[in-house]
């Protein structure tokens, strides 16, 4: 091939690698060569087999950039358990109106028509008024007005008109409690304690004071 003037591929490769066991020879080895190539393979054998290994070895995951500049972790410390909130005894802070109303109606019996009776707000009227009853009547229960007489009884303190959900048949509950001379009040807003003191306050806080006798002169929110 060398008369010929052909070369192999990738010749140059070759002859640089090969050319570490000794001069290129087209001509079979004689014995003494063949033992110094023996010779050489074997002491190259060590390197390749290290490098063998170390491509072997699996390689460790990088650390990133901003963890590789902390310092260590030390020891993890458990998240602080929230406090209790102290719990009043006598209950909420009310505010001044709820507390004034509150003197007035503590014991009594009170009549509330409109809404939607539910426990909450009804626990939540009894206890901000200390009330001894609360006798709500649901709009859907209250579609005439044949029984307001069976409601408005002697000991009924007031009686909340709570008007956003009154029919034009639960007037016959207020004509009643004006006969029967207990106050009562055309209630706008929603039923939170606040919101009925309010009004409460706002409409018949001078008669809240006074014993029922049959008639008062006006209440009555008219």
């Amino acid at each position: 091939m060398r008369r010929a003037g052909l070369r192999l591929p990738d010749q140059a490769f070759l002859e640089g690698y090969l050319g570490g066991f000794g001069p290129l020879r087209a001509l079979p080895m004689d014995p003494a060569a063949l033992n110094a190539f023996h010779a050489a393979l074997l002491r190259l054998l060590p390197d390749a087999r290290a490098q063998a290994q170390a491509l072997a070895a699996p390689e460790e995951p990088p650390v990133p950039p901003q963890e590789a500049d902390l310092p260590p972790a030390g020891p993890v410390r458990a998240a602080p358990e929230p406090r209790p909130v102290p719990v009043s005894p006598d209950g909420p802070d009310w505010p001044a109106h709820v507390l004034s109303v509150r003197e007035h109606l503590r014991g009594r019996r009170v009549v509330l028509l409109g809404g939607v009776p539910s426990a909450p707000h009804r626990a939540a009227l009894c206890a901000a008024f200390e009330l001894s009853d609360l006798d709500w009547i649901g709009s859907a229960e209250y579609a005439h007005g044949t029984h307001a007489q069976a409601h408005v009884t002697p000991d009924t303190a007031v009686v909340i008109l709570a008007i956003r959900w009154m029919a034009h048949a639960h007037n016959t509950l207020r004509d009643v409690a004006r006969a029967r001379g207990v106050p009562y009040v055309m209630h706008p807003g929603g039923l939170s304690p606040s919101s009925v003191a309010w009004q409460i306050g706002q409409q018949v806080s001078q008669q809240l004071g006074r014993p029922s006798d049959g008639a008062l002169p006006d209440n009555t929110g008219d």
